[in-house]
């Protein structure tokens, strides 16, 4: 068990427990999503696509310049939960490095995660991964500081 899981909530305890909640349509959303992010060939080989990439996120969160990001991370390490994480490739793409001096966790209810998780290690940076449905993530109140969630609401249950 991680620290920064341990932190926010997600104990073993707890994640015994993910499997319990999913919905048939979750179960549809994991088995899409898993199967596409698997397949990094389609989209993270391209270095003007990443390049593309980088520069919409950066635009759509930071209004165009990434000394608005490092605004919100100032003041110390901070828990950013990345909420329908995928492969991991919004998160990498926009965040970087500056992932080096915080806690990062994501969350997906796919098996994306491993994707995610094998992306991270390639790049260096540090992050916990946990396979769970955004409809009822049980983490403590005020323990994340930040969320981040890139096209994720239009596949989550309501």
């Amino acid at each position: 068990m991680s620290e920064v899981l341990n932190e926010i909530g997600l104990t073993d305890a707890v994640l015994a427990t993910a499997k319990k909640n999913v919905t048939q349509a979750d179960e549809q959303v994991a088995k899409t999503f898993g199967f596409k992010w698997a397949k990094r060939d389609t989209y993270d080989e391209a270095p003007a696509l990443l390049t593309e990439i980088t520069r919409w996120l950066t635009e759509r969160y930071c209004a165009g310049d990434l000394k608005n990001l490092d605004a919100l991370l100032e003041g110390g390490s901070k828990i950013i939960l990345d909420a329908g994480c995928g492969s991991g490739l919004s998160a990498s793409m926009l965040f970087g490095d500056r992932l080096k001096n915080h806690r990062y966790v994501g969350i997906d209810i796919s098996t994306s995660v491993e994707v995610a998780r094998a992306r991270f290690k390639e790049r260096g940076l540090p992050g916990d991964f946990v396979q769970w449905s955004l409809t009822d993530v049980p983490v403590k109140d005020e323990s994340v500081v930040m969320v981040f969630s890139e096209g994720v609401l239009t596949f989550t249950e309501s």
